[in-house]
Order: C-alpha cells, then sequence, then structure tokens
C-alpha cells in the first residue's frame, strides 16, 4: 500500500492521517480485500508507514515505478521493477528503493541488481542509489 501510495501520488504531509486513510482504502483493490484478513488494522498500519517516510527524501512530484530486463554477464536474464528512477538537472540518475520494514542485507544487494540496471538503461550517465526505510514501532513485519 506504501509503494502504491507513492505512485498514485498521494501527497505526503499534506493531507492529513483521516484523508490519508481514505486515500489508501481507494487503492485497495478488491480482490486484496477479500485477501487481508483485518482491513482496517492493516490500512491503519499503512497510513503509519506512509507518514514515517521523511518527505525531504523523496524527489518532487509522483513517484513511478520502472520494470526492466536485464541481461547479465553470465547469460542470465533478471526481470525486477525499480521503486523510482530520478534524472536530475546534472544528468545523474538516482535509484530509490522504498522498503517498509528493517534494514536487512538482502536489501543491499537488491539495490545492487537496480544499479546495475540504471547503469545498463543509462550508460553514460552517473548512477547512485538509496533505500528509503519508513520505520514504525508498530510491527516487526518486513512488508505491507
Amino acid at each position: 500500500m506504501v509503494h502504491r501510495a507513492l505512485q498514485a501520488g498521494v501527497a505526503l504531509g499534506a493531507r492529513s492521517r483521516v484523508q490519508l486513510r481514505r486515500s489508501m482504502a481507494a487503492l485497495l483493490r478488491p480482490e486484496e480485500r477479500a485477501l487481508v484478513e483485518d482491513v482496517e488494522t492493516a490500512l491503519d498500519r499503512a497510513v503509519e508507514l506512509f507518514t514515517a517516510i521523511d518527505p525531504d527524501s523523496l524527489p518532487p512530484g509522483r513517484v513511478h515505478e520502472v520494470p526492466f530486463s536485464l541481461r547479465r554477464s553470465d547469460g542470465t536474464i533478471v526481470r525486477g521493477a525499480i521503486d523510482a528512477l530520478v534524472e536530475h538537472p546534472d544528468g545523474r540518475i538516482e535509484v530509490l528503493e522504498f522498503k517498509t520494514g528493517r534494514p536487512l542485507p538482502q536489501h543491499e544487494r537488491q539495490l545492487a541488481l537496480y544499479l546495475e540496471a540504471a547503469r545498463a538503461l543509462f550508460p553514460s550517465a552517473p548512477v547512485e542509489g538509496r533505500i528509503i526505510y519508513a520505520t514504525t514501532q508498530l510491527s516487526t513485519r518486513d512488508d505491507v
């Protein structure tokens, strides 16, 4: 829900928690509602995580997920989706990866793969990346 809210352009810090919760509820698909045991609690947690993101850590405007396919040097093909690619005015490309849980070693490996893909997409541009964590004390679950 946090990723979806970012992609939908839900404004960080610009809405009340009630409005934010309503917006997130509208993003929840009917088939997802059927799979979630406690929708109200899930929405409360998503709002908590979303509001825990530092608005200054995000690029202006909407955040778009970027799907990719990458043929690695060993011939394997990897497919995935980068949470956000930001093209800065100085030509630098920044990969943003959003996480809603505690930092784990596999997050760094995932970011490294996304950096490899971004460098293949933008071979002449400097590419950097960072992981943005939205953390709260509500739960130890890794994702919502």
